[in-house]
């Protein structure tokens, strides 16, 4: 799945090179309930440890999508979901 691959630093210099954070806020926005879990702790994993990717995500409008997720969620926490 895309969050195991997230864990390799290859993966996610190659996940910012081509772009792939932008496509996932948009998916983190506009899939489905279970598409928007997966995207987020995917997001999750990518931004860990790296503080610009963290920025990054919050400048393409990252934080947005995950408040409206959480606010018209079922899932109040990435904890209740099962991976």
């Amino acid at each position: 799945m895309l969050q195991n691959l997230t864990k390799f630093s290859d993966c996610r210099e190659n996940f910012i090179k081509l772009h792939v954070v932008s496509v996932l806020i948009t998916l983190a926005r506009l899939g489905t309930t279970l598409a928007q879990e997966y995207t987020i702790a995917c997001l999750s994993n990518l931004v860990k440890d790296d503080d610009y990717l963290k920025l990054l995500i919050a400048i393409k409008g990252g934080l947005i999508s995950l408040k409206r997720f959480w606010d018209c969620s079922s899932v109040k926490s990435l904890e209740q979901l099962s991976f």
